[in-house]
């Protein structure tokens, strides 16, 4: 009998996406190291920070970046951001006003879980 382990299918674990606290940012999360960079945290292990605008990995890092409501839905909002999408952020705020409620609206949706329609409906 053969008793050397079978690496010719490795093993599958599952990468969840989690704040790391109420509020806080998101988190690559799995009960199995995925890579050496991964830090334990309790009895699992934490990966990449993850961009709460394009839901991808950032390497370096997360922005925290609070922004006003223009609906009076949430007045004040926090969401944690890669460089990328808080560049854009900071474009957004020259675009015709339309767009930029339907920017705004669909940040808040987002965050609330509900789908928003396109921009020529909010104009």
């Amino acid at each position: 009998m053969n008793r050397q382990p079978d690496f010719s299918t490795p093993e599958q674990s599952l990468i969840q996406i989690r704040h790391m606290w109420e509020g806080g940012p998101l988190r690559q999360w799995s009960e199995k190291r995925e890579k050496t960079s991964w830090l334990r945290h309790l009895d699992d292990w934490v990966g990449m920070y993850v961009c709460e605008d394009c839901r991808e990995p950032a390497p370096y890092g997360v922005y925290s970046v609070a922004f006003r409501s223009e609906s009076g839905a949430a007045r004040n909002c926090l969401m944690w951001l890669c460089g990328a999408c808080k560049e854009a952020g900071r474009q957004r705020r020259e675009q015709p006003a339309g767009l930029r409620r339907y920017l705004t609206r669909k940040r808040e949706e987002a965050l609330m879980g509900v789908g928003v329609e396109g921009p020529s409906s909010q104009i």
